[in-house]
């Protein structure tokens, strides 16, 4: 049962709302139709009747709170977090075998009337369904339409949830599938202590009327940028996002104004190419001017992902060497590093409009602090104690600079930035800062259990020993 309960309001079909405890999975949270009528998907919500269900927190929650568990009504395994043929036979498979309240509460969820375009659903089986019938094997009892229909509601609601390395848990459930999406949402959901149990848990205060919203991206979709995480939420559910983050500038599209003694910053107003005016000095660019900077813009995103390649393809070589104690090895590979390195810093350099808080930048940043990190560790190895420090405080200062750039747009708890807080930490303690690092591990420690709950059990474990790790070196250090 769920430790605080939530009201749902069902303002566009005129339903009151009503308070609820944790359903069950037979339970039809937001159905009015009668227990003994069988529910005929092609006749759920659709386009024309897209409730939005307002789910709030009755009471003050803290972060880290659980604010609403649930047991799904139905669950398909996949192997990754998107769906194929075979997980959507499955899903009209156990769709079948539900009872009638079960598949009441199914009926009951919206959907649209295609399937996104470009999505994955519509290059399965057609964006109106035409090829359902020659795709998958429609259960007996149930029409074409009836599979169509349930098929978009699984597009439009479905949650996945990681359970393990290559496994993924999608599930429909009756209150939290209504919940509102955001790219900056207060609560987080995944599977909880209990067995079959889907929890959502507060990521920051919440009063007591706030509405509960969660992220229906992954984390490294959630840190790029508007207009690709408006594409994600299009193509996969029809969603157009209007949270404050996505209406307001994209501070992961960030551009240095035109003036060159200015030290204010330019941003992408939502998902549009339209530029803000200056930070610092209020100027707005000329219609030249922004053509300029998106050009660079355009060059940066065209060859930045090969730099990144080629400096994790390069940090992998140098782990490898080092751990093979592989003198010749470690000296080819240091020198494609070097060369890694100096493309990377080209790569920003050649196109000086854009800003080292630029997600494709602060990418290559942390890309390039891995390569120095290895480097620097080599060297150390090697008895080149200087040139090791000066690597890692190379290192320590890119990721730092990623971490903040990544926090200001993203200023929640995430698995990623714990470990990047822990590995800054590292930089610092091997370059003799033991203040630096000390703080590091105390901001990670602080957010640590916020994330420690979610995700698969390997990644549970994985920062609990760290967890356990750095409460033993504060109090140590204490």
């Amino acid at each position: 049962v769920s430790r605080h309960k939530l009201i749902l309001s069902a303002k566009a079909m005129g339903r009151a709302g009503k308070k609820s405890a944790v359903p069950k999975a037979t339970e039809p949270m937001v159905s009015e139709r009668k227990p003994e009528q069988q529910p005929e998907p092609s006749k759920a919500a659709d386009d024309s009747q897209q409730h939005a269900w307002r789910v709030t927190s009755e009471v003050d929650a803290n972060p880290g709170d659980v604010v609403y568990s649930e047991a799904p009504i139905l669950t398909v395994s996949q192997k990754t977090a998107t769906f194929t043929l075979e997980d959507l036979q499955r899903w009209l498979i156990k769709f079948g075998l539900l009872d009638a309240d079960a598949r009441m509460a199914v009926a009951a969820m919206p959907y649209h009337k295609k399937a996104a375009s470009g999505g994955i659903l519509a290059g399965l089986v057609g964006k109106r369904g035409e090829n359902v019938q020659e795709k998958l094997r429609v259960p007996n009892g149930m029409s074409p339409d009836e599979a169509w229909a349930v098929l978009r509601i699984v597009e439009r609601n479905a949650i996945e949830v990681q359970t393990a390395e290559h496994q993924w848990d999608s599930m429909l459930l009756s209150g939290i599938s209504a919940v509102e999406h955001s790219c900056l949402p207060n609560a987080a959901l995944s599977l909880g202590n209990q067995s079959g149990v889907v929890e959502v848990r507060a990521l920051k205060a919440l009063a007591a009327g706030e509405m509960v919203t969660i992220s229906r991206l992954n984390e490294e979709q959630l840190l790029s940028s508007t207009s690709e995480r408006r594409k994600q939420l299009e193509v996969r559910r029809q969603l157009e996002c209007a949270c404050t983050r996505c209406a307001g500038n994209d501070v992961l599209r960030a551009f240095r104004c035109p003036k060159q003694t200015c030290k204010g910053l330019l941003h992408a107003v939502g998902a549009s190419d339209c530029l803000s005016s200056c930070s610092y000095c209020g100027k707005a660019p000329t219609d030249h001017t922004t053509s300029e900077i998106l050009a660079a813009e355009r060059r940066l995103l065209d060859v930045s992902p090969e730099a990144r390649r080629n400096l994790q393809k390069v940090a992998g070589s140098l782990s490898i060497a080092v751990q093979k104690r592989d003198a010749a090895g470690f000296s080819s590979a240091s020198e494609v590093a070097m060369h890694a390195l100096g493309k990377s810093a080209s790569t920003a350099s050649e196109n000086k409009q854009v800003d080292a808080s630029h997600h494709a930048v602060l990418r290559l940043a942390k890309d390039a602090a891995a390569v120095r990190t290895v480097l620097g560790d080599s060297l150390a190895a090697t008895g080149r104690g200087e040139l090791a420090a000066k690597m890692w405080r190379a290192a320590a200062r890119e990721l730092k600079e990623g971490i903040d750039n990544e926090y200001r747009a993203f200023p929640l708890p995430r698995h990623g930035r714990i470990l990047d807080l822990v590995g800054l930490a590292g930089l610092h303690g091997r370059a003799g800062c033991e203040t630096e690092a000390r703080a590091c591990f105390a901001e990670a420690f602080a957010e640590i259990d916020l994330v420690l709950w979610s995700g698969p059990q390997g990644r549970r474990e994985e920062l609990q020993t760290i967890r356990e790790n750095i409460e033993t070196m504060l109090a140590a250090a204490m």
